[in-house]
């Protein structure tokens, strides 16, 4: 190879080489250094037509001299490169380089085992005939075949999904990609089960004098709700079906202290239908508990739900509630603005399908039906973060149905119950109206 000084105005960067982005202050460091100890490694260029020259390798020390204010550059002259060639000496460059971002040097990794691949073939699995194979692009790069074949998933998995290269670390990449696998194993499963969950096993007490009747979920009835109390139905649901939970029992706090109520009458009910609930969700379901703000400041729904056999995450959910009006005694307490609800899973818990904060503003459109109705958008949100389509929610104090509504707009199934008959025929002519 011939090393020469070449005018760096003389040098041609091609539009197709494999790094489109370089760090402004990875250059800034590399021209110091080039400044105070020179060129250590010479580029390597290559004569084109018309007696052209074209970079191969060195791009970042190019563009460092540049900013130094070079005329010139050592430089190795390559004659009769080809394209392979050309590819293989960039690509090898760069993955030696410490500058790539993750997603640099694994979609590197993928594209230099794809050239060698190209030019010998692919190694078919338990055969002698030859040819490129993962441990191949191992030995080459100096890595475990485990390490090669992880590097190459997360280069075609950023293909996919674009946004993953902005991701710091590859530790995170790794993160990410077993997420967005996770989810699509939940879709498949969705759609392989699809002739299973039309006939839902609901077999619940009729509302009318003929005993017992049969309820099935499918592509026609993506909702149920169900005219009974949960603690009696809930048992004939089927196991491990119910992807995610999401209620607001009644606590039996508002009246306490002028009516007289017992508000271990709610918990009671409530710790009930929890452990009737916990063999009908599947591993790992969300769930969203709305409760009494009294309740949650000493612990006691902490406590209960724990005791349920429950993993209780260290966030809450906080719907905010600016509009609110201040009680009868603003001055001695806080304006009591928003309603908290419990986090947490049955088991080790899914990953949401997208960041979330803590505290989430709505308003409930038009007059208010049910006293303790929640804004659709609060229940739009959990639903869409906690499921994806296809997947079954249960509410089973489902009261004006708010739960339903927003499952049957986001292509969601959901299993609603309602003991009152008032509340149920509410809840049932507000689905009817999503279908107008």
């Amino acid at each position: 190879m011939k090393v020469r000084k070449i005018r760096l105005d003389d040098i041609n960067i091609r539009p197709d080489r494999q790094r489109k982005f370089i760090d402004d202050t990875y250059l800034d460091e590399l021209s110091e250094s080039m400044r105070l100890t020179g060129l250590i490694h010479p580029i390597v260029v290559e004569e084109g037509e018309k007696d052209e020259l074209f970079l191969v390798s060195g791009e970042c020390r190019l563009r460092a001299a540049r900013l130094l204010g070079w005329k010139e550059i050592d430089a190795s002259l390559r004659e009769d490169l080809d394209q392979w060639e050309r590819e293989v000496i960039e690509l090898e460059e760069n993955l030696r380089r410490k500058a790539l971002t993750p997603a640099e040097e694994v979609l590197a990794k993928e594209r230099l085992d794809k050239v060698y691949r190209e030019k010998y073939g692919s190694a078919e699995f338990g055969s002698n005939k030859g040819g490129w194979g993962i441990e191949n692009t191992a030995r080459l790069l100096g890595i475990s075949a485990g390490t090669a074949s992880t590097d190459l998933q997360l280069a075609r998995a950023l293909k996919n999904n674009p946004e993953m290269a902005k991701l710091k670390t590859k530790a995170q990449m790794k993160s990410e990609y077993k997420r967005q696998q996770a989810i699509k194993s939940r879709q498949l499963l969705v759609l392989l089960k699809g002739k299973q969950d039309e006939q839902h096993g609901l077999d619940v007490k009729g509302t009318n004098d003929q005993g017992t009747e049969t309820y099935m979920l499918d592509t026609t009835r993506p909702v149920i709700i169900l005219k009974t109390d949960t603690r009696d139905s809930i048992t004939h649901v089927r196991d491990e079906s119910i992807h995610c939970l999401i209620t607001d029992p009644p606590w039996q706090v508002e009246h306490d202290a002028i009516a007289g109520t017992d508000p271990s009458t709610g918990l009671e009910l409530t710790k009930q239908v929890l452990l009737l609930l916990k063999p009908k969700l599947v591993d790992g379901a969300l769930c969203w508990l709305f409760c009494a703000t009294k309740h949650l400041i000493k612990g006691t729904i902490y406590k209960l739900v724990l005791e349920c056999g429950y993993n209780v995450f260290e966030q809450i959910f906080i719907w905010y509630k600016p509009h609110i009006a201040h009680s009868s005694h603003p001055y001695g307490e806080i304006k009591n603005d928003y309603e908290p609800a419990l986090f947490f899973s049955n088991g080790k818990p899914r990953d949401l399908m997208y960041p979330i904060f803590a505290i989430n503003e709505g308003k409930v459109l038009g007059r208010k039906i049910h006293p303790e109705q929640k804004p659709l958008e609060i229940m739009e949100k959990l639903i869409d973060v906690s499921t994806v389509e296809g997947e079954t929610v249960i509410d089973p104090f489902c009261g004006s149905g708010q739960v339903g509504v927003a499952a049957k707009k986001l292509n969601r199934r959901a299993i609603l119950f309602e003991r009152q008959q008032h509340w149920y025929d509410v809840a049932l002519s507000n689905l009817m109206e999503v279908d107008k």
